[in-house]
């Protein structure tokens, strides 16, 4: 009887298809985290969005992030991740990009829309890296919309590089058995 920690060896076919089982599943992880990323990406978009329009901060002062950190740290049942340094770097994150958003919005209407595919799939990029990546690039370009994006370009991996799944995995969950960690040379 295997050890509860051991993987039952029945025979050679049934082990390739538990290591199959498994490298499916950790891509499905990777699918999962990276669409959950991308959804919270765009809650903090439009949250920025909310603070810069309604002019939050003039109106509420100096206190305003803490403030919106701990009501809405109650409103969710003591959720983390909602410290006022985050909460400020939503606002820091709309400002900084929405006026290259907003550039793309009239290219497209002075153009036959070619450059604007382009530019759109360029600015989902923005959904597709983690919210620390950008909160340190946020920090780096000191409010230059277009550096920032270049950050961005240059953190963006392509979905079909098995390096970048190999990484993440790694990253994620800890050393996997049998798959090794590649690193890529920018």
């Amino acid at each position: 009887m295997p050890k509860s920690n051991e993987i039952v060896k029945f025979d050679k076919d049934y082990y390739e298809w538990i290591a199959e089982l498994s490298q499916r599943y950790r891509q499905n992880q990777i699918k999962a985290a990276v669409k959950v990323n991308s959804v919270m990406l765009k809650f903090y978009w439009s949250l920025g969005k909310d603070i810069v329009e309604r002019q939050f901060e003039n109106r509420y002062g100096s206190h305003f992030y803490k403030t919106l950190s701990r009501d809405l740290t109650l409103a969710l049942g003591n959720k983390k991740g909602l410290a006022p340094t985050s909460l400020w770097y939503t606002k820091s994150f709309y400002s900084l990009y929405s006026p290259l958003f907003t550039n793309l919005r009239q290219d497209a209407e002075d153009s036959c829309g070619t450059n604007f595919r382009q530019d759109a799939e360029e600015f989902e990029l923005l959904f597709s890296i983690p919210w620390t990546h950008h909160q340190k690039i946020i920090d780096k370009v000191k409010g230059d919309g277009r550096k920032a994006l270049f950050f961005v370009r240059k953190t963006s991996k392509p979905r079909n590089d098995a390096n970048y799944e190999k990484n993440y995995i790694a990253g994620r969950y800890g050393a996997v058995p049998g798959v090794e960690t590649v690193h890529r040379k920018c």
